[in-house]
């Protein structure tokens, strides 16, 4: 195995790890704060990729704008669903509003997907491209523009994500929020639109992923599945709400994958994956870096 080819493998898992990490950190901050697992994510995921597909192929909308309309239409639908499903049942459920939760959201995954095949078809669909098809030199490996590109605004979302979440009033508040929620209200701040405003953005990251994957992947109703397998095994790995675990096992994920995929197919990816996460909750039941902590 030559040097180019693994650094190819080690740069496409870094890609695929990148991706999974949009995905995996939304869904951890909702955990983290509401305690809560979104199963309709990946769907979430879909509804960003097919925006940016449509507006790609139909109105020939530059890519950036695209991913911004993505994302600022996964963020609205993610508010609503706070606000119309888990705020209702969170106020009304009693001590089984969480397990409430969970059967709605796999419900919600349910209607996003069969809507989605409704509308748009089983079809598989894709773009060869984003932004150009031409290919860069980087330090004697070659590499598509586009690819450098994804990794590079799935670095940049995490990166303002984490300023935002640590050197803003607003961030500040989500994580007074997710560390004690009686402390939040002493102080003032409002728990209940914290709540929303980490189920918007949760969603609003898992759609920034599903626009930008277009190049690498193709999009169709059931997409969000195949993806959020691996982020739920990201999070395991990571630790339960830990969002710097959660980026770490990301990659770690990605570049698994990617090494396994090239060299024993797609299938076997899976059973080393599993090897991997129960050997390492063998070592540390908690995950790679614990327990939560923000």
């Amino acid at each position: 195995m030559d040097v180019e080819t693994i650094v190819s493998l080690v740069f496409y898992g870094l890609l695929l790890g990148g991706i999974y990490a949009l995905l995996s950190v939304g869904l951890s901050l909702i955990y983290g704060i509401l305690e809560i697992v979104n199963f309709a994510q990946g769907e979430f995921f879909m509804i960003g990729a097919f925006i940016c597909y449509f507006m790609i192929t139909l109105f020939n909308t530059h890519p950036i704008l695209a991913i911004m309309v993505s994302a600022l239409v996964t963020f609205m639908a993610g508010a609503l669903m706070e606000k119309l499903v888990i705020f209702p049942l969170r106020k009304r459920g009693g001590r089984g509003w969480l397990m409430n939760v969970l059967v709605v959201t796999l419900g919600i995954s349910l209607i996003l997907q069969n809507s989605a095949l409704i509308t748009c078809g089983a079809y598989h669909r894709g773009i060869s491209y984003l932004w150009s098809t031409k290919t860069l030199d980087l330090l004697g490996i070659r590499c598509s523009v586009d690819r450098f590109i994804i990794l590079l605004i799935a670095i940049a979302t995490i990166l303002v994500f984490y300023i935002f979440l640590h050197f803003t009033y607003t961030g500040k508040a989500i994580r007074a929020t997710a560390q004690n929620k009686d402390a939040a209200m002493s102080v003032g701040i409002n728990i209940n639109i914290m709540y929303t405003l980490a189920c918007a953005l949760s969603t609003m990251l898992a759609g920034i992923a599903g626009a930008i994957m277009l190049p690498i992947s193709t999009v169709y109703p059931t997409v969000g599945s195949s993806y959020i397998l691996f982020c739920f095994i990201v999070i395991i790995l990571g630790g339960l709400g830990r969002l710097d675990g959660t980026l770490l096992a990301s990659f770690i994920v990605g570049i698994i994958q990617s090494f396994s995929m090239y060299y024993f197919g797609m299938g076997w990816s899976y059973f080393f994956l599993f090897i991997f996460i129960g050997i390492i909750l063998l070592i540390r039941p908690s995950g790679i870096l614990g327990e939560r902590r923000y």
